[in-house]
């Protein structure tokens, strides 16, 4: 159940975000503080799931904040 799973998390969420900002672009074309605020966050939690990856061990876990740090990448 491990790789489907982890290829269901990575083919809906991951294109549900990227798709989701996509949609609202033009917001966010107006307001540059809501972008600021979009990076930012994007940049703080990447470095904290990759952080949180390089202190596991269990591959599982692994995968999932590999994946939650693609995510990240991809809102930045």
């Amino acid at each position: 159940p491990t790789p489907v799973s982890a290829l269901l998390h990575s083919a809906t969420l991951v294109t549900a975000g990227a798709l989701l900002l996509y949609k609202n672009i033009y917001i966010l074309n107006y307001n540059n503080s809501l972008c600021i605020l979009i990076i930012l966050l994007g940049g703080i939690s990447c470095i904290y799931n990759n952080i949180s990856s390089i202190n596991y061990l269990d591959i599982k876990r692994i995968v999932a904040y590999s994946t939650c740090t693609h995510i990240s990448l991809i809102i930045m």
